[in-house]
C-alpha cells in the first residue's frame, strides 16, 4: 500500500510540472510565458425578415444545426425556435461558420408564451412549413429576407 501511495505521489508531482499541453514551463524566472486561448466560434447577429407575408401575422422560425467541431472548439447540435414580431422579423445570435437548417412555419399564436401554453393544453397551434432552406452565417451581421409567396394573391405564382 505504501508503494502504491509513493507511485501515485511521484505521478502527481510529475504531472504538476507540465502545462496543459504537456510542455514544461520556462525555467527562467523573468521570462514571459505566452499561452494562447483556444479558438472559439464567434456569434453573428442574424436578422430574419419575412417578405410578402400576411399583414400583422406572426411566423415561427425554427433553426436546427448538426453542430461543428474545429481543432479546439465545438458547437453542439441544437434546435431553437422563436417567433417574429409585428414587423415580421426576428434577430438571433448564431455561431459563424455553422450550417443551419431554417424552417418558417405558419402559427396561430402571437408569442412564444401563448404557443407553449397551447402545447401544454394539447392544442396544435403550428401550421404547415411555408419555407425551408439551409444557411451558414458569416462574420458580419446579416439580414436574411425570406419571401413567402401568397397563393391567393393575384399576379403571383409559386417559384
Amino acid at each position: 500500500m505504501k508503494r502504491l501511495a509513493a507511485v501515485f505521489l511521484v505521478i502527481l508531482l510529475c504531472s504538476c510540472g507540465t502545462g496543459a499541453d504537456g510542455t514544461r514551463e520556462n525555467p527562467k524566472p523573468d521570462a514571459m510565458i505566452k499561452k494562447t486561448l483556444p479558438a472559439r466560434f464567434t456569434s453573428c447577429p442574424i436578422r430574419f425578415k419575412i417578405v410578402d407575408g400576411e399583414k400583422y401575422k406572426h411566423y415561427l422560425v425554427t433553426l436546427s444545426s448538426s453542430g461543428k467541431v474545429t481543432e479546439n472548439a465545438a458547437v453542439l447540435p441544437m434546435v431553437q425556435s422563436t417567433m417574429t414580431n409585428e414587423d415580421q422579423e426576428v434577430t438571433m445570435k448564431l455561431a459563424c461558420g455553422v450550417d443551419y437548417h431554417v424552417t418558417i412555419s405558419d402559427v396561430k399564436a402571437k408569442n412564444m408564451e401563448e404557443l407553449m401554453a397551447g402545447k401544454r393544453k394539447g392544442a396544435d397551434l403550428v401550421g404547415s412549413a411555408l419555407e425551408n432552406f439551409n444557411f451558414t452565417p458569416k462574420k458580419e451581421s446579416q439580414t436574411v429576407f425570406v419571401r413567402l409567396y401568397n397563393k391567393s394573391a393575384a399576379g403571383r405564382s409559386e417559384p
